[in-house]
């Protein structure tokens, strides 16, 4: 994505907070004084494409159940909408009080420019710091990361009902670190070297169509990762990311999860960045064809969609290597071209 193009998306969400800003949140009840603003997802990852999106929350200093707190935000912003021309760029495309985490739509008509806004999702920042970490480890990570997420909504494997980009990358990391011993950024024994402490985090939100007014899902989770430049260093000279063109790496991406024959499905591994290789369990379940632990809220799968997709979908990862080996060129150059 362009400077030019990330420059637009965020002017346009700086001025829908000073819409915003002007929701009187102190008439809930109980009332909210303090609130904080932030950004985050595929744009601020170090994944970003021409087609990644920000998402913005907002974090509140108690707890709310998000949904009502997104209802009275959604008739909030609809009134100020309607009594301020200011904001008539601004239009709700759609409410989602149904997902794990509700969202908002937002898009502003003037610049074409869409964002999801949704409220304490600490862990979306968290986890797109983390990415962004590992984005910056080697050039070969970062963009492997981006031509994989432009070949899965090539090949139509990314969509509402297979592979999310968000899990794409998960899975490239998790090859990264099994085959070519990329740091794993949350690994403990790391995290003590730096003699850092553990970044404990207490998560608290309502379950899905959960109306109650106090918390229904608690966990505690540890946010702490490895940003120490000279652990960093040290560790990425025994990597090998770096030894191989990307061809190859991507190569050795789509055989590692080929479908069945792949070290992946034949060893029973799960997709989990969070923890060293000799720490991870097999996979408990070998129907559920890409298993995943998110490296935050380790018991959210974002393989969930994935886990019943059909077998003749897959071939695509076996015709994406033998495309590599071969070399291909102007097949390697459709595979990757955006529709």
């Amino acid at each position: 994505m362009s400077e030019e193009t990330k420059e637009k998306i965020m002017k346009s969400i700086e001025r829908f907070v000073k819409l915003l800003k002007q929701v009187k949140y102190q008439s809930l009840n109980p009332p909210l004084s303090k609130l904080y603003h932030t950004y985050f997802g595929s744009l601020l990852n170090g994944f970003g494409t021409q087609s990644s999106d920000v998402d913005y929350t907002i974090l509140t200093n108690s707890y709310v159940n998000e949904k009502q707190f997104l209802q009275f935000t959604k008739q909030e912003i609809e009134k100020i909408i309607k009594s301020n021309k200011n904001y008539s760029r601004f239009v709700i495309e759609r409410y989602v009080d149904s997902a794990r985490i509700p969202v908002i739509n937002i898009k502003d008509t003037v610049e074409n420019v869409e964002f999801d806004l949704c409220v304490n999702n600490i862990l979306g920042v968290i986890n797109t710091k983390l990415l962004n970490q590992y984005a910056s480890l080697h050039e070969n990570v970062r963009i492997g990361g981006v031509l994989l997420k432009v070949w899965g909504k090539a090949q139509k494997l990314i969509n509402h009902n297979d592979f999310s980009s968000y899990q794409i990358i998960l899975m490239w990391i998790a090859f990264l670190q099994r085959e070519h011993m990329l740091p794993v950024l949350q690994d403990k024994e790391l995290l003590r070297q730096t003699n850092d402490q553990s970044g404990k985090l207490e998560i608290a939100r309502a379950k899905s169509g959960d109306e109650a007014s106090s918390p229904t899902d608690h966990f505690t989770t540890d946010v702490s990762f490895l940003t120490d430049p000279e652990i960093i260093k040290q560790k990425m000279e025994q990597c090998t990311v770096g030894c191989y063109k990307i061809s190859e790496l991507l190569r050795d991406f789509w055989k590692f999860y080929q479908f069945p024959d792949g070290k992946f499905f034949k060893d029973e591994y799960l997709i989990s960045i969070h923890q060293p290789n000799k720490d991870l369990q097999k996979k408990w379940a070998t129907n559920l064809k890409f298993l995943t632990k998110d490296p935050f809220d380790i018991s959210h799968d974002p393989g969930q969609r994935a886990k019943n997709i059909e077998e003749r979908r897959l071939e695509i990862f076996e015709k994406s290597k033998i495309i590599m080996q071969k070399q291909l060129l102007q097949q390697v150059k459709e595979i990757f071209s955006q529709q």
